[in-house]
């Protein structure tokens, strides 16, 4: 699938606050037909439940070129000092 728009998920204040600058993330995006994202289905985070909801919220802005059908699309997020 090609992105057409995709917004770079950041460590969220709060994360910083708790002295986390590092970690990963494993996500299913759930694409419609259309193109836009459904839902982010979180596989798994290291570390767990420091930022999974800022990323999920940014990760819901995506959107592609239109599958023309439904799609799950798996994606490995990075985060580095």
């Amino acid at each position: 699938m090609t992105p057409r728009n995709r917004a770079v998920p950041v460590l969220s204040r709060r994360a910083r606050r708790v002295g986390v600058d590092s970690g990963r993330l494993l996500v299913r995006l759930h694409v419609n037909a259309s193109g836009t994202v459904d839902s982010v289905e979180l596989v798994k985070a290291t570390p767990a439940q420091v930022y999974d909801a800022d990323v999920q919220q940014t990760l819901m802005t995506w959107t592609f070129d239109p599958p023309g059908q439904a799609a799950v699309f798996p994606l490995e997020l990075d985060f580095k000092p």
